[in-house]
């Protein structure tokens, strides 16, 4: 499932909708999109069953594969969502977003807390985790790439934006454990969990709202971008289009997974 939207709102301030949105209001997506609530991210869950979308107003949540979508919570009411994630083994979720840091849910929603203690700011533009150990790792508008491993409360700066900059999304390769980063001039590799950084030779330079990596297929990694999907090898080289999307689409905003396939 591809998420489709504008894209590039690096330092865009917070913003609310003119009245608050009603967590118990089924909304339909265009009226959704058509408030300004285009969507940043996408995630679905092991069971297919529910999908999590993070947008220009809130985090949202749709039980009948993205028809209606409700409000996760009255605290996402004109929030900028900018990254969803999942930990595989606790199930854990995450939100990055713009002002009030990151927040974690540990039942799917209902009830969230605060998960940005020590972190230099709250406007958070990038999130992703590793699916192996559970560190997580986020772009902190103005500070770069943070990491903080599983079972601390200590976030470390791995670079600056003076190394790494105009990021949009990261994703972690669960298998060479690589680091990937979609910027405003391409996709940049890590080898070494974020502290150094390289736009490969024959790497992709179109600029790269959303980059991610199939737990199933870590053998490639894809990438969100003006001109349509890329899919290219592990090692951020040989890239090929996968087909420009239909025009009534909009720029493509990020991917998410289901199973062993991906969409």
């Amino acid at each position: 499932v591809l998420a489709a939207g504008a894209t590039g709102h690096e330092g865009h301030e917070h913003r609310a909708p003119g009245e608050a949105i009603d967590p118990e209001h089924a909304y339909p997506y265009g009226l959704i999109a058509a408030g300004g609530g285009h969507f940043h991210a996408l995630l679905v869950t092991p069971d297919l069953r529910t999908l999590f979308a993070g947008t220009h107003i809130g985090l949202f949540r749709s039980q009948d594969r993205g028809v209606t979508w409700r409000l996760v919570a009255s605290r996402f009411s004109g929030d900028d969502v900018h990254a969803v994630a999942v930990d595989g083994k606790t199930g854990v979720l995450y939100a990055a977003t713009h002002g009030q840091g990151l927040l974690a849910s540990p039942d799917q929603g209902a009830h969230w807390y605060d998960e940005s203690d020590a972190l230099p700011g709250r406007y958070l533009q990038a999130l992703a985790l590793e699916a192996m150990t559970g560190g997580v790792y986020v772009w902190a508008v103005g500070h770069g790439v943070l990491y903080r491993a599983t079972g601390t409360r200590r976030w470390e700066r791995r670079a600056g934006p003076d190394v790494l900059a105009g990021v949009e999304s990261l994703a972690v390769n669960p298998g060479p454990r690589r680091l990937y980063a979609g910027t405003a001039s391409g996709v940049w590799v890590s080898d070494d969990g974020g502290r150094r950084w390289r736009l490969p030779e024959g790497g992709l330079r179109a600029r790269t709202a959303g980059v991610g990596v199939s737990a199933h297929h870590p053998d490639r990694v894809f990438a969100a971008t003006f001109d349509g999907v890329f899919v290219g090898r592990a090692d951020g080289t040989a890239w090929t289009a996968l087909g420009p999307a239909p025009d009534w689409w909009g720029p493509l905003d990020g991917f998410a997974f289901v199973g062993a396939r991906f969409h």
